[in-house]
């Protein structure tokens, strides 16, 4: 409905290995238990919030043939997981394929953001992005300018805040070597993107691919505990 008030957008930017039915499934979950903990928690404050996503999974599959044809058959089970979740991973560590899943992720925010405007003319266009795994480092990439130069690809509105989930953004500004750049600030006490998004890196301390991110900005926060999150039963399966 054209008139349905809409205050605020999140928008999941999925992980590694993720198809097109299972993110339409998280994003089903999610929905079903953001509403209710919201009305729970903030019933006082009157903000419709839409949860919606973009998939980008199809820019790394776009040599898949060759890939099948370059793997062993020996061990199928396991090259064919590997095949799924490490190859987002590896495509985007190379130059090109990082650059093209950047851009096509920002032309895909862009063109879901324009849906919504054009859908709901009454929506203000507030907007955060919900960001799992590898799809919180892209978001990082993406707002940091990184592969964007030269591409004519820039974001068409403004976001406030990045949810980061099962995040290894950490270990990839560090292993890359960003923390080396004169640019970067290692005794900031807050950490914010060019735009003014601000970031929120979730996870469970058991995640194997998650990093905390707040002692590259500032080493004496290694020696503060990280906020706990009271967990909810049944929560959302990232």
């Amino acid at each position: 409905d054209e008139h349905t008030a809409i205050d605020h957008l999140l928008l999941v930017v999925h992980g590694i290995g993720t198809t097109p039915e299972s993110l339409s499934l998280w994003v089903s979950h999610l929905r079903k238990t953001f509403d209710p903990a919201w009305q729970r928690k903030y019933l006082d404050i009157p903000l419709a919030i839409a949860v919606d996503a973009i998939s980008w999974g199809h820019i790394a599959k776009s040599s898949q043939e060759t890939l099948q044809s370059i793997t062993l058959p020996s061990v199928p089970s396991l090259r064919s997981i590997i095949n799924d979740t490490m190859l987002d991973v590896l495509y985007y560590r190379s130059p090109m394929y990082g650059q093209m899943i950047v851009r096509a992720v920002a032309k895909l925010l862009n063109a879901k953001v324009a849906l919504y405007r054009a859908t709901f003319p009454n929506f203000a266009g507030s907007v955060s992005l919900f960001c799992h795994s590898l799809g919180s480092v892209i978001t990082y990439d993406m707002l940091q300018g990184h592969f964007l130069e030269g591409g004519g690809v820039q974001l068409d509105f403004k976001i406030d805040n990045i949810f980061a989930l099962g995040s290894p953004m950490a270990m990839f500004v560090h292993t890359r070597g960003d923390v080396a750049d004169p640019s970067w600030t290692s005794d900031a006490t807050s950490f914010t993107f060019p735009g003014g998004a601000r970031l929120f890196n979730i996870y469970d301390p058991t995640d194997p691919v998650a990093f905390r991110f707040e002692p590259l900005i500032n080493a004496r926060y290694a020696q503060l505990p990280p906020k706990v999150i009271a967990p909810r039963p049944r929560g959302f399966p990232v």
